[in-house]
């Protein structure tokens, strides 16, 4: 009798050491794919790395939005696996923000941010008004920044549709022709600002 619960016993650890074994070759895979791992005990998320805990091992993920950049592997605290991290690649010249005609008023617009990079920029937060004065652009004075809280999730056309509303910033414009600024940060080229088209503000 109890070399059969023995024998069961044992039986159990092999499948269970099998299945761990099966369960880490995945997540190797899908690690170095930079890829979620599967089947994880916990994890702790936030808005730029993701840690997953198992038995023995942990992968640790660092994030750009939704998108794994950089990927490891420690067993027992030893870093088994490190991928290169991704280069954003991205470039100003795959952005645009388009003015929507029959949204403009004297105190606010609707915009639409095209980026069509794989990693997109971040396209929240503050904004700045330009108007065209003696055919040259100034920047606007205002109380404070143009601050917008969007979800910055692109849709199926790689845009995202922003209501802006600056009455706080600027109160109501006057008749000119004006250009919305977003600043956005590059990796190779720093800190650049994207113009939307002109727009005109009528009496």
């Amino acid at each position: 009798m109890l070399k059969k619960i023995i024998k069961k016993i044992i039986i159990f650890i092999v499948i269970m050491i099998i299945l761990w074994a099966i369960i880490l070759t995945i997540n190797v895979v899908r690690c170095l794919n930079y890829k979620n791992p599967i089947l994880c005990f916990y994890s702790i998320e936030d808005e730029v790395s993701e840690t997953y805990n198992f038995i023995g091992y942990t992968i640790y993920n660092d994030k750009y939005g939704e998108k794994i950049i950089k990927t490891s592997l420690s067993f027992f605290n030893i870093k088994l696996i490190e991928t290169d991290s991704l280069s954003l690649n991205r470039n100003p010249e795959n952005t645009r923000i388009e003015i929507i005609e029959s949204t403009i008023t004297k105190t606010g617009v609707t915009i639409v941010v095209t980026d069509n990079n794989k990693f997109s920029y971040g396209w929240s937060c503050d904004y700045k008004i330009e108007q065209k004065i003696d055919n040259n652009w100034k920047e606007m004075k205002f109380e404070e920044a143009l601050m917008v809280d969007i979800d910055n999730i692109r849709d199926e056309n790689n845009q995202i549709t922003i209501d802006l509303d600056w009455t706080k910033q600027y109160d109501q414009l006057s008749t000119g022709t004006y250009r919305i600024v977003k600043e956005v940060y590059d990796d190779i080229y720093g800190y650049v600002n994207i113009y939307s088209n002109e727009f005109n503000i009528y009496k």
